[in-house]
C-alpha cells in the first residue's frame, strides 16, 4: 500500500491541543535571580575568587572608602547602615595621651580640607 496522497496546507496546520511555540515571542523566562546576587569571579589580592556582585561592590567600596573617597564613604554607609559596636571605647574612655593623639589627627584632617590652611 502507499501513503496517502500529501494535502498541501492541510498537513502543516497546528492540531487542536498542540502548542508549536510555548514561549513566546520573548522566549524562554529567565530565573529570578537578583542582579546583585549573581556570581562573578574577580581578582583579590592577586587570587582568583569567586564572590557575588554585592561583595564585589562592598570590597570596592570599602577599598575606595580607606583611600578618603567620599562618595564611597557616603555609599558604603547608606548600604550598611548598622550602628558601630560596642566593643570599640567611647570617647570618654580614653586616656588622656590618647585624647591628644585623637584631636591632633583630626585637626590635621581639617587642615586637610581646608587646603593646608591653619
Amino acid at each position: 500500500m502507499s501513503a496517502p496522497p500529501r494535502r498541501p496546507g492541510r498537513d502543516t496546520r497546528i492540531k487542536p491541543g498542540e502548542v508549536r511555540n510555548p514561549y513566546g515571542r520573548n522566549g524562554r523566562p529567565k530565573p529570578a535571580v537578583d542582579f546583585l546576587d549573581e556570581e562573578i569571579t574577580l581578582s583579590l589580592n592577586g587570587t582568583a575568587a569567586t564572590v557575588t556582585r554585592r561583595e564585589a561592590l562592598d570590597h570596592f567600596l570599602f577599598a575606595n572608602s580607606a583611600q578618603g573617597q567620599v562618595a564611597a564613604i557616603r555609599l558604603l554607609h547608606k548600604l550598611h547602615p548598622e550602628a558601630p559596636a560596642d566593643d570599640e571605647p567611647a570617647a570618654s574612655d580614653l586616656s588622656h595621651e590618647e585624647r591628644e593623639v585623637l584631636e591632633a589627627f583630626v585637626r590635621q584632617q581639617a587642615r586637610k580640607l581646608r587646603g593646608g590652611e591653619p
